[in-house]
């Protein structure tokens, strides 16, 4: 089923269209459709097969969300302190 949608868009953006739609043999509203849908194709989020084994670990550490920047850091620091080449 085809839906109707009113855009307001660039002048640029409509020319570029128009110009991609002329050497396609079709319409600027056909295409711009085809374009839209596309893209909003692209945006959707796969899922993460990673989200499976969300809390099958068990770890003292639980803040891992809300300050994994400070973990990173930490393992950075204490690995640049460890190694001599590395400075």
């Amino acid at each position: 089923m085809l839906r109707t949608i009113t855009l307001q868009i660039p002048e640029a953006t409509f020319t570029a269209i128009e110009k991609q739609a002329e050497t396609k043999g079709k319409q600027p509203a056909e295409l711009a459709g085809e374009l839209l849908s596309q893209a909003v194709s692209r945006s959707q989020v796969e899922p993460d097969p990673l989200d499976a084994l969300i809390g099958s670990i068990d770890s003292p550490v639980t803040d891992v969300a809300e300050r994994h920047d400070f973990y990173i850091g930490q393992a950075v620091w204490e690995k640049m302190h460890r190694d001599p080449n590395i400075r």
